[in-house]
Order: C-alpha cells, then sequence, then structure tokens
C-alpha cells in the first residue's frame, strides 16, 4: 500500500507538469482585425507609466506579421452637451509629435497570447515596445522613450514667486508672464504708457472663489499656490506636482506622468502635447463632491444629461469662449501647442507668442467683447473685486477706459504672449 502511495506521487506530479506545458504551448486564436480601447480592453504604458484615452488597433498582415497603430481621440461632449454630436478630435497620440504611430509586429505564441516587440525612432523620440494581443484584451508598453534633444530634460522649475517691487508700486517678480504690446503708430491717451501695468493689476485681482467662497485669490496667487513644481523627464514627460484638493482635504501630489508631454523643436521652441482625458481625471478628482478614489473609468457617462453627477460644469462665458476658440486651435491637440522659452534674469519664461495668439486674441476676443453677457460679467467681476479690495477705487477710472478701448487695444496689437515665469525649484 505503502509503495503505491509512492509511486502515485510522482505520476500526479508528472500530470500536472504536462497539463502545465499544454496550457503554456496552447496556440493563441487566429488573429483578426481589431480595434482596443477604453481601460478594460486596452492597457498602454509609457516607460512604466499608464496613459490614458488611446486606441490601438493591430491589422495582421501575411504570415506571422501585423500592424499595431496607435492614435487617440478626444469627444468633446466630455466638457459639455453643447458639442453633443460633433466628431471626435485628433487627441496626442503615443509618442510626442506622433499622433499616428505605425509599429511592425512579429507575432509569436505564448501562453494563448500573440506577443511581439520591437524598437524604432520618430521625429522626436527613440523607443522599444512590446505587447500581447487576445480577443479580449491587449497590452502594449513603450519602453526605453528617450528625446533626441535632451537640452530641456533634467530642469525643474516652480512658478516665480509673487514679489512687489521696492516701492510697492508694480511687480518685481510674479509666476504670470503677460506681454501685450500695440503698434508704435497707435497712441491711445492715457492706456498705451500704463497698459502693461493694468494687466499686471488685472492678473492681481482677487476675484476667483476660494475657502467655500468665504474669499477670493488672485490669478497669480491660484498658480503659485496651486503648483509646486514642473520636471522636464528625458522621455518627454512633464511631472507635475500640484496641490490636490478632494473632499476637503489638500495635499501636495504628482499629476498623472504622461498628461503633459514636449519636444524641443527648434532653439527657443518647443511642441507641447495635453491628454485631455488626464485632464478631465484630474477636474473630477479635485472635485469636492468626488471621492479621491475615482473608478479605474471615470467617463463611463459622457455627460450630465446621461446621468453622470461628477461631470465638470463649464461657467457659461467660459464656454462662449471655447465655442469660438476651439475650432482654430483643435488641430493643434495632435499636433502639439507651439511653446516658447527664453531665460529670465531669475529663471525662465515659458509662453505661447503672438504667431499663435495674436490671430486668435483678435478675432475671437472682438466678438467675445460685443456679447451682452460677457460685458455683464466683466461689470459683475470688477465689482466683486472692488468689494474684496475697496483700494481698488482709485484705479476704477483707469479699468473702465482700458475696457472702453478694448476693441481698438485689440485691433492695434503688435505683440502678445502668455505663459508662465519659472525659477529653478528648490
Amino acid at each position: 500500500m505503502k509503495a503505491t502511495r509512492f509511486f502515485a506521487l510522482p505520476a500526479l506530479l508528472a500530470l500536472l507538469t504536462l497539463a502545465a506545458c499544454h496550457k503554456d504551448d496552447e496556440t493563441p486564436s487566429p488573429l483578426k482585425e481589431k480595434t482596443y480601447s477604453g481601460f478594460t480592453d486596452l492597457s498602454v504604458t509609457y516607460n512604466g507609466f499608464p496613459m490614458a484615452g488611446k486606441t490601438v488597433k493591430v491589422t495582421p498582415e501575411s504570415g506571422n506579421t501585423a500592424i499595431v497603430s496607435g492614435y487617440a481621440t478626444f469627444d468633446l461632449a466630455q466638457l459639455s452637451d453643447a458639442f453633443k454630436g460633433m466628431q471626435p478630435l485628433p487627441a496626442p497620440g503615443l509618442l510626442p509629435g506622433s499622433p499616428l504611430l505605425n509599429l511592425p509586429a512579429t507575432l509569436g505564441a505564448d501562453g494563448g497570447a500573440w506577443t511581439f516587440s520591437g524598437s524604432g525612432q520618430s521625429d522626436y523620440a527613440t523607443y522599444s515596445y512590446s505587447g500581447s494581443i487576445t480577443p479580449e484584451k491587449m497590452t502594449l508598453a513603450l519602453t526605453d522613450v528617450a528625446l533626441k534633444d535632451q537640452s530641456l530634460a533634467g530642469g525643474v522649475w516652480a512658478p516665480a514667486p509673487i514679489e512687489r517691487n521696492p516701492d510697492g508700486i508694480g511687480f518685481a517678480s510674479q509666476p504670470i508672464h503677460i506681454v501685450f504690446e500695440l503698434n508704435s503708430a497707435v497712441q491711445i491717451p492715457g492706456i498705451t504708457d500704463q497698459i502693461g501695468d493694468l494687466l499686471d493689476l488685472l492678473v492681481n485681482t482677487p476675484f476667483i472663489p476660494a475657502y467655500g467662497n468665504t474669499a477670493y485669490m488672485t490669478l497669480s496667487q491660484v498658480l503659485a499656490s496651486g503648483i509646486r513644481t514642473f520636471g522636464f523627464r528625458p522621455d518627454g514627460c512633464i511631472a507635475v506636482t500640484y496641490m490636490q484638493c478632494s473632499q476637503g482635504a489638500a495635499q501636495y501630489a504628482l499629476a498623472p506622468v504622461c498628461m503633459l508631454q514636449y519636444a524641443p523643436a527648434a532653439p527657443g521652441l518647443m511642441k507641447l502635447w495635453v491628454n485631455p482625458t488626464d485632464v478631465l481625471s484630474l477636474i473630477l478628482l479635485n472635485n469636492s463632491t468626488t471621492p479621491p478614489d475615482i473608478p479605474e473609468n471615470p467617463f463611463g457617462k459622457r455627460t450630465r444629461a446621461d446621468g453622470d453627477a461628477a461631470a465638470p460644469q463649464i461657467p457659461p462665458m467660459a464656454m462662449k469662449a471655447l465655442q469660438l476658440v476651439l475650432p482654430k486651435i483643435a488641430p493643434l491637440l495632435a499636433e502639439g501647442i507651439p511653446v516658447h522659452y527664453a531665460p529670465t534674469e531669475k529663471g525662465m519664461a515659458v509662453y505661447i507668442g503672438s504667431d499663435l495668439l495674436l490671430p486668435l486674441i483678435q478675432e475671437t476676443g472682438a466678438a467675445l467683447l460685443q456679447d451682452p453677457e460677457v460685458q455683464a460679467a466683466i461689470q459683475k467681476a470688477l465689482q466683486d473685486a472692488i468689494k474684496e479690495d475697496p483700494s481698488l477705487v482709485s484705479r476704477l477710472p483707469e479699468i473702465k477706459q482700458m475696457l472702453d478701448k478694448l476693441p481698438q487695444l485689440l485691433a492695434s496689437l503688435e505683440r502678445v504672449e502668455l505663459g508662465l515665469n519659472l525659477v529653478k525649484a528648490q
């Protein structure tokens, strides 16, 4: 009896080993053309970090080869019902500057899945890749991604602090970089020579509700306190640490690493790609009515009309601006936003320049200024600002004069820059 048991145990182990080997040698299902998207069907990583909002299409070719095509689209209906019915916009692809990335795949069988790997280079980066495909799910890992131009890599920056000049007039340092210059031939009495001071005043006027609507902050204060650092990674991602606020708690957190990507394009110029899916995830995460542990796919319900109470709300004025601006800037979502950068006395200025902003402001700004609702909103913002800071009353005539002259100002604009002043992070 004991001998029988002795020989039965090795036989059982042999059978289990054969069964395991049979599973590993299982031939995958024949590969068919299929498009994978979402968090359930698709997993894409970029140097180990998850990428959201991407789509990958597998197209079989002859023999054991296929083309794996990665891209992304963005449905504007996620922003508002006003965009319902519009075609999704092309969004940033898998690599900086590659709205569509075609990867050749030589397939091998592994445990019921087709696997592949390889390496390549794009206009801006070198990379390796590997993945697995089954009828139900696909994984794609981009590894060893590195920008060809490393001139910005490794820099860690913070918004410049808010510091007034010693005489208390104007600012020696502030996080917002803003330049607004008129044609030298155009002179608007009382405006031309002080427009810079007035713009500084506007971005440093408290009108943004904070602390449960018990106080107001300036745009400069929001940037200086809300964003801690920007880190330019060698792989083309910009790591952003920011003040995360959820359920009444605030702490510094790391934004999705692949939310912002960059690549130097020319001396003093880089391209910037913004992943809209990651941006919306941050909006949901920082919504006081949304738990910090948002589900894997927070966009299962696309709009408030579909019952998603956590969908972000867009103020009416912002919606008007979006409806005018989006058709003009939509192509830049996938192609990349041209962003200038230049050294300053205390760090670096990063900004969108006249090449993009000038026609945008002149064409859309005039239309917005003629809208009665926009005019009413401006007046209300002024009234609220004065309630918060009564000292602004003395500057009110200047501000109103500038507002009255805004159409003329826009028409005579010669140079405009809008962005951030950065200093080296400590």
